[in-house]
């Protein structure tokens, strides 16, 4: 089943992990949202983005871990703001967080009229 037409299905469970590790080096889509209301985030935006449906996507931000085993770290999970119509994880970039020791979990959910319907 491929995202255009699960839209409204529920999950699909994962039977088996991958063999291999996930290398993520891009940020996944920005979810459909008005654009005429905050431009401004579109318009300055440092990370060239793609607005897509298929949009649920975490981001996480780990530290080395090479460096150092057995160890744990704290983690922050961060849901953006915008009031259920703009705004996307990919907004909130980590890697200074990460670099100190914290594990940071960003959340992309969908908005607006295909998420949190807010009129």
């Amino acid at each position: 089943m491929n995202s255009e037409n699960s839209l409204f299905q529920p999950p699909q469970l994962i039977r088996e992990l991958p063999s291999k590790p996930y290398l993520a080096f891009q940020y996944g889509a920005t979810c459909a949202q008005d654009v005429e209301y905050r431009p401004q985030v579109f318009v300055n935006d440092p990370y060239p983005f793609i607005v897509n449906e298929d949009c649920l996507y975490l981001n996480i931000f780990s530290p080395d871990v090479s460096k150092v085993s057995g160890m744990a770290y704290p983690v922050l999970v961060f849901f953006h703001g915008g009031n259920f119509q703009t705004g996307s994880a990919n907004d909130w970039p980590a890697h200074g967080l990460a670099s100190r020791g914290i594990v940071v979990v960003t959340v992309n959910y969908r908005l607006g009229a295909l998420g949190e319907l807010i009129l």
